[in-house]
């Protein structure tokens, strides 16, 4: 991934917030409805199935069913093929931007395991 590098023709990544050991999240701008968004971004392993992308699709939508205050809300699911890898990505609320480390930490997005 790269600054200014687009997702789905939709969202244009701008920085690097958090990498963990499931993927990174970027701060990025979803460019159809000019908002401020963070993406999440896992690479599909070569051997990966049908399977696997459908357990992650159903997690962002039982996710996006969610709505609290202390957690950021999904707004898209989807995958991206550039002609390398494949990427699974997740579109969420963007963090404050004094707490933006700590938000997506404490809820497992930067290091893809779960917060305290």
């Amino acid at each position: 991934m790269r600054t200014g590098m687009e997702l789905a023709d939709r969202y244009e990544l701008a920085g690097l917030i958090g990498r963990g050991g499931m993927g990174e999240v970027w701060r990025a701008t979803d460019r159809r409805l000019r908002r401020p968004v963070a993406v999440k971004i896992l690479p599909l392993a070569a051997g990966a199935d049908a399977t696997e992308v459908a357990r992650f699709r159903r997690e962002a939508e039982i996710a996006a069913q969610l709505v609290h205050p202390g957690i950021t809300t999904v707004f898209d699911v989807g995958e991206h093929h550039d002609g390398t890898q494949p990427l699974l990505f997740l579109v969420v609320t963007p963090p404050p931007r004094e707490r933006e480390g700590f938000s997506l930490c404490r809820l497992g997005f930067a290091t893809g395991q779960p917060g305290p």
